[in-house]
């Protein structure tokens, strides 16, 4: 009988500790790196999966000044959105009404490109607060 219930209980604690993404920071920070997964809420949690910089090295003449693309992922409870956002290059913050029910304003995204310099993903951090829609 013990066997039996603990065959019953082993799948359910498995399928619910699979259906939440953990944290690994609560969203207090203005910072924010690739690959740190921040919670939103209870349920909601965001990630910054992956970012493709095209800005104009600052030590190189270009034609155009380039922008950034955010690749991210919203985990609410079950679901998974994955989206991006493309910061065009300029001084100003750039914001992003409503996606998912949060509005993400990106101030600044750092390092700036510097040639022949590589930037990797870890050493992207990017400036950036996300509030909940009401």
């Amino acid at each position: 009988m013990k066997f039996k219930l603990l065959f019953a209980i082993v799948p359910l604690l498995i399928l619910h500790s699979c259906s939440k993404k953990e944290c690994d920071e609560a969203l207090t920070k203005s910072e924010f790196k690739v690959g740190i997964t921040y919670c939103l809420s209870d349920n909601q949690s965001i990630t910054i999966d992956s970012i493709s910089d095209y800005r104009c090295p600052s030590n190189v003449e270009c034609i155009w000044a380039g922008e950034t693309k955010l690749f991210m992922s919203m985990f609410d409870e079950d679901v998974t959105y994955d989206f991006e956002i493309t910061v065009p290059n300029d001084s100003n913050p750039f914001i992003v009404a409503d996606k998912y029910g949060y509005k993400y304003t990106i101030e600044k995204i750092n390092p700036y490109p510097l040639s022949p310099v590589e930037v990797t993903q870890d050493d992207y951090r990017v400036k950036m607060s996300i509030e909940k829609v009401q």
